[in-house]
């Protein structure tokens, strides 16, 4: 068995081939035995490599910014945003932080309430006196 003495490094799954093995490498690593970096995922922006540019079509909204994760992307979102491209506003007012029959407004990352008569405060808790 010519994977038993585990020849794969940088956590490469071995099989065995007929006489001889492969390394199956993970990404970012390449060769025989995986000991090699893979220069496209060390340097994607380098010519000749072929790697998409997941991030070039600007999939992430909100002003965030884009990371290409080697065919994939990740945006990191601004507070007040959620969900893979950053456009879904949290609902702020999710909780009712809003009392005495206040009316809750949800803006980008925070609330503002709308006091009923009688109150104030940010969330209207306070009696005009």
């Amino acid at each position: 068995d010519t994977c038993a003495s585990s020849p794969c490094t940088n956590g490469g799954v071995c099989t065995v081939t007929w006489n001889d093995f492969e390394c199956d490498c993970p990404i970012g690593f390449t060769g025989k035995i995986c000991s090699d970096t893979d220069f496209c995922v060390s340097n994607p922006i380098t010519v000749g490599c072929t790697s998409d540019d997941v991030c070039g079509p600007q999939p992430c909204v909100n002003g965030v910014t884009c990371t290409d994760i080697f065919n994939d992307y990740n945006c990191t979102c601004v507070p007040g945003y959620s969900d893979k491209n950053c456009n879904t506003n949290i609902d702020d007012c999710i909780s009712y932080p809003c009392q005495n029959g206040a009316t809750c407004i949800d803006l980008i990352a925070h609330y503002t309430c709308s006091c009923t008569s009688g109150w104030e405060g940010v969330n209207c808790e306070q009696e005009v006196n």
